[in-house]
């Protein structure tokens, strides 16, 4: 499956912005967020 594939198969822009609400509920920057990873 190539990368095409997959973009059409997941929304990424909607988990990246699940991704914002969660982190900023937590109150939680993207740099505090990526240290975390």
């Amino acid at each position: 499956m190539t990368m095409k594939q997959n973009k059409e198969k997941f929304d990424f822009k909607a988990f990246g912005q699940a991704i914002k609400a969660a982190r900023k509920a937590k109150g939680i920057s993207r740099n505090q967020l990526a240290d975390t990873l």
